[in-house]
């Protein structure tokens, strides 16, 4: 029996490009990204920038890195009433090990239902809109990215949204969203931070799966803050419900 396949004898990629240590060829001297040497792009180039370099093997142009940096910002802090917000705060304070917080807020962010799996979804449905000819909203069921929030429309995506439109690398995608935007916000739906990112995501050029990690990325600096503040609190500061709130009942 032969195979019809034949694996590689090493792993290879074509992100990073090192050069060994003639003392010990285990160890890097000089690292390039995308054929960027590390050391200039520490002196030249933004952490934004060498991101969209890492995603999409490019350096950003200037409206580009704008457009990333302030979805950064956008996204940088989901806030206490996010479901992984609340896992790294009840972990904290419980008294979890501190390296092991940001991976709960993580994996509770990865889900697909309004997480980071949902963002895939949400670029996809995007992009078929924008493949259509002569797209009507009207003619389309609420697409992925768009929902509710608490029974309502989330004002501070919205809000958000406007912001990301206004700049100059805005492009088709975020176009589109203003578009849903205005026909579903009489239903009371309306754009979700996963819809937000992958709005920007194809805007950018970044793929669908890229989109995923990016997300989370994005999300990480305030799951992480939330956490470490409530390890700093004693347990007595986490709310607990009163008797009043239970109803106790007799076994049969």
């Amino acid at each position: 029996m032969t195979k019809d396949f034949v694996y590689a004898k090493q792993a290879s990629t074509q992100i990073t490009a090192e050069f060994a240590s003639a003392e010990n060829p285990y160890l890097a001297v000089q690292q390039h990204i995308f054929g960027y040497e590390l050391v200039e792009l520490m002196q030249k180039r933004s952490f934004t920038d060498v991101l969209y370099l890492l995603l999409t093997g490019e350096l950003p142009t200037r409206a580009q890195a704008q457009l990333l940096t302030e979805l950064q910002i956008a996204l940088c802090n989901a806030g206490p009433r996010h479901p992984a917000t609340r896992a790294v705060m009840t972990a904290g304070i419980s008294k979890a090990r501190p390296e092991h917080l940001l991976p709960i807020g993580l994996q509770v962010l990865g889900g697909e239902r309004q997480g980071a799996a949902a963002v895939a979804e949400a670029w996809q449905a995007l992009q078929d809109c924008l493949t259509q000819h002569d797209f009507q909203p009207a003619q389309q069921p609420l697409p992925a990215g768009f929902g509710q929030v608490y029974a309502g429309i989330d004002p501070l995506q919205a809000r958000l949204l406007t912001q990301l439109s206004s700049l100059p690398a805005a492009g088709p995608a975020l176009r589109l969203c203003n578009q849903l935007q205005s026909y579903w916000q009489s239903q009371q739906q309306g754009i979700l931070d996963i819809g937000l990112c992958a709005a920007c995501c194809l805007d950018l050029g970044i793929g669908k799966r890229e989109s995923i990690g990016l997300f989370q990325l994005l999300r990480a600096p305030g799951l992480l803050a939330h956490g470490m503040e409530q390890t700093h609190r004693p347990i007595t500061d986490s709310p607990l419900l009163s008797d009043d709130d239970y109803e106790f009942q007799q076994d049969q």
